[in-house]
């Protein structure tokens, strides 16, 4: 994997800090909380010590209920398509202290459902401007 950078939470993190959160069954699940499927993704900084401080002190605000956020372990590992190296990405998660339905907080430089860095969309959109709309894909 030569080339690839990590990025874990912004910074260095101690390792029992990458735990996640417990396996659960359906069962429990329904009892314990929700998992958010398809809901509402926050955007965080990328400063690991600013997020992991927001969460201890329950700062972070919860989009379905309003309720305070808690750290509730790590979702998984994304490779981002970066220039000029791909990045792995593995971003906080966190879970509504009200409601129970956990989020995960993505950094700032990642976009949902995007598999490349916000650079990379960024100067893409501005080479089909500057194109009028259709570029040629590198081979």
């Amino acid at each position: 994997m030569s080339g690839l950078r990590w990025f874990v939470g912004g910074g260095t993190v101690p390792m029992r800090a990458c735990v996640g959160p417990p396996g659960i069954s359906l069962a429990e699940a329904s009892r314990e909380g929700r998992v958010a499927r398809g809901g509402a993704v926050l955007t965080v900084r990328a400063d690991a010590a600013w997020v992991e401080d927001r969460l201890a002190r329950d700062e972070l605000e919860c989009p379905d209920c309003g309720g305070p956020l808690g750290p509730w372990g790590w979702a998984r590992v994304r490779v981002l398509r970066g220039d000029p190296a791909p990045v792995a990405v593995r971003p906080r998660r966190s879970r509504c202290r009200w409601c129970g339905v956990s989020h995960v907080l993505l950094p700032v430089f990642a976009l949902l459902r995007r598999a490349d860095l916000v650079t990379v969309i960024l100067v893409g959109g501005i080479k089909a401007a500057i194109s009028g709309g259709w570029m040629e894909r590198p081979r």
